[in-house]
């Protein structure tokens, strides 16, 4: 029952982003006649400079990814510590979703305001600082007298990234991309963009996972041990802000 209870939030949130995908690949309708003739002409005269864009776009999102994927990485590390149960884990992660379903709506109707770009520096401007402060998460319980249950300080915690992260990020990364990829190219450059949340997701794992066992080469304010959960959200939240650099080039 276990499998199949974590099998069917995958699938939930595999179709929710899906879903989302192919609402925003095929909105472009929603992108002016001007924008994408501008775009069309950006790539006829640089083509590289439109790719660089859209890879600067997939990087922004790797960043959500090492945000959002530490927790899975040291899931076993952090329930142990904490004391935490594999049903409040579960309801977490659900509410998580939900969260990050009320922040695609938020998304989509800011970005129509803002522009996608303004979205996205929003996202990371909250989602970074938070996963930061999730590796403060013990300091912070005790400050606010939750020595013995810490869990609602992490459960708030992930409310906030289900929002700013799983929920404002993609929806600002293809209205990005939609402005830059003309029309003639728009199924092969999606397709491109499509791959980011695999591809950043597999990054943030293969960064993370050897942390866990080798820690840091120098102790920094207490982080850096091996096995030590909170140095792997304080990298994956380090690693977020070099990998959105080139986002904020743009």
């Amino acid at each position: 029952q276990g499998v199949q209870h974590w099998g069917n939030i995958f699938v939930y949130s595999s179709l929710s982003r899906l879903l989302s995908f192919f609402k925003m690949a095929g909105g472009g309708g929603k992108v002016s006649a001007a924008t994408k003739q501008a775009a069309s002409t950006s790539y006829a005269n640089s083509p590289c400079k439109t790719w660089m864009m859209i890879a600067s776009l997939m990087l922004a999102y790797f960043a959500k990814y090492f945000c959002t994927s530490f927790l899975y990485v040291v899931q076993t590390l952090w329930m142990k510590d904490q004391g935490i149960a594999k049903t409040d884990l579960g309801h977490m992660f659900i509410c998580g979703y939900c969260f990050s379903m009320v922040g695609k709506r938020a998304a989509g109707n800011w970005a129509d305001s803002w522009g996608g770009k303004n979205v996205q520096m929003v996202s990371l401007v909250f989602y970074v600082p938070i996963v930061m402060v999730w590796s403060c998460g013990n300091a912070i319980s005790d400050a606010v007298g939750l020595s013995n249950y810490r869990f609602p300080v992490y459960w708030c915690m992930w409310m906030f990234n289900g929002f700013f992260a799983l929920g404002l990020s993609w929806v600002a990364i293809m209205v990005c991309a939609s402005n830059w990829i003309p029309a003639e190219m728009e199924g092969r450059m999606m397709a491109v963009v499509g791959c980011a949340p695999e591809l950043g997701d597999a990054s943030a794992r293969a960064f993370l996972g050897p942390i866990i066992k080798h820690g840091w080469p120098v102790m920094v304010m207490g982080y850096g041990n091996p096995g030590d959960w909170s140095t792997v959200s304080m990298s994956a939240a380090l690693a977020a802000v070099v990998l959105t650099l080139p986002f904020f080039s743009m």
